[in-house]
């Protein structure tokens, strides 16, 4: 079955990118922040009593705004990205017709049922008896003499 994209609703891809750039801008920000504090805190462990030194609560204090800001700029820019790509889409498939998809559809794996398989019955257990793996037994009356076990010595 094949099926044509013709339009993609501008609305729709504008609020769908802001919350999804908002929340990877957020980690994103997440991430430099980490590196900043990280960067700020290896010139005063090994310069001490240094210039650089004054400034490592400033560079804490601004790795607790990086990561709103990077939410912020993100879905700001990449909004307007996806809201320019959606008309130049919109308009090349005005002008020229839309992406062509095709779908096949697919059976679920629930759905479909096994086929019914007819199991013969398990023939009954054999009655106990005497087990021909091992030699029978003379009865009591029946044994043999044993004879005297001889002595190899010299």
């Amino acid at each position: 079955m094949k099926l044509e994209l013709k339009r993609i609703s501008l609305w729709t891809t504008i609020k769908i990118s802001f919350v999804v750039n908002l929340v990877l801008g957020f980690v994103v920000g997440c991430f430099y922040a980490f590196l900043l504090v990280a960067i700020s805190s290896m010139p005063s462990a090994a310069f001490r009593n240094s210039e650089f030194d004054q400034f490592s609560g400033v560079f804490g204090a601004v790795a607790l705004f990086v990561p709103f800001f990077f939410a912020f700029m993100a879905a700001i820019f990449n909004t307007i990205l996806a809201f320019i790509m959606v008309l130049v889409y919109n308009f090349s498939a005005r002008m020229m017709g839309g992406l062509e998809l095709e779908f096949v559809k697919v059976d679920e794996p629930g759905t479909t049922l096994a086929p019914i398989v007819t199991v013969p019955p398990v023939p009954p257990p054999a009655p106990p008896g005497p087990s021909y793996d091992t030699p029978l037994r003379d009865s009591p009356d029946e044994q043999r003499p044993t004879e005297p076990p001889q002595d190899y010595r010299l």
